[in-house]
């Protein structure tokens, strides 16, 4: 067979299938390598998608949330009227003048007349049970020397000078907690616990008219004073004992040296 007889006849056809084949391929690569150009343009701005956006429940992105919810927030902080540094200044500076102006109206001036003066200091809680001389004060922990028992003792309390029979008042408001007819020692002895929780010891005392349980007044009467029989050397005298939280302290502490 020669070539005009192959072209005529079915070479003809095998020839454009070729033609027709190699079309398709280049067509075929064009277009892959079109996609290929724009997938990679696809990843190159995927980033800036996913950065300013959020993600849902699936995992999917909604652009801008963030970003607009962040500006909401930050206005509603920010204060209708902002002060500047200037400002600032000038409403510190004015202040001086304004707070140093004297007071006009005469309310003003008898409210500070008012402030200035002393406070009247207030009514004493505590007073002598009796008025007279201190013949013995309290002694600490130092030993003096009694005369009527003949010996070095510490003196727990103070005695105060005066004549049988006269009133022994309370030295503050409490309750009578004991009342001893004579203990042989001290004589008859009401104690009052006050208000504070000292108790008060009154010793030497006669005709007692308080009892246990009964409510005092400061300067109320409790008894007549009568005699000490371990002190008699001293005469007529209120033998007077504080204790604080069980422990002896000076009565003249509280209410002041009698005379």
């Amino acid at each position: 067979m020669n070539r005009r007889q192959f072209w005529s006849g079915k070479g003809f056809y095998a020839a454009l299938a070729l033609l027709v084949a190699g079309a398709a391929t280049a067509s075929f690569l064009a277009i892959n390598s079109m996609m290929s150009r724009l997938s990679a343009a696809d990843s190159a701005s995927a980033p800036s998608a996913a950065q300013s956006g959020t993600q849902d429940a699936k995992g999917e992105t909604e652009p801008w949330t963030q970003s607009e919810a962040a500006a909401d927030a930050k206005q509603q902080d920010v204060p209708k009227t902002a002060q500047t540094p200037s400002s600032a200044q000038s409403a510190s500076s004015a202040a001086p003048a304004s707070s140093s102006a004297p007071a006009s109206s005469p309310a003003a001036q008898s409210a500070s007349s008012a402030s200035a003066a002393p406070a009247a200091s207030p009514q004493q809680p505590w007073a002598a049970p009796l008025n007279g001389e201190i013949l013995q004060g309290f002694s600490g922990d130092n030993l003096v020397y009694n005369a009527t028992l003949r010996d070095w003792r510490t003196h727990n309390g103070v005695d105060i000078a005066g004549h049988k029979n006269v009133g022994v008042h309370a030295p503050a408001d409490g309750t009578v907690t004991d009342v001893v007819e004579d203990d042989g020692v001290w004589g008859a002895v009401i104690e009052v616990t006050c208000a504070d929780g000292r108790a008060v010891r009154l010793c030497g005392v006669t005709e007692p008219k308080v009892k246990t349980g009964d409510a005092v007044r400061r300067g109320q009467t409790l008894a007549l004073l009568g005699e000490v029989p371990c002190e008699s050397s001293l005469g007529d005298h209120l033998h007077v004992e504080v204790l604080t939280e069980d422990a002896y302290t000076d009565p003249q502490a509280l209410f002041g040296q009698a005379g």
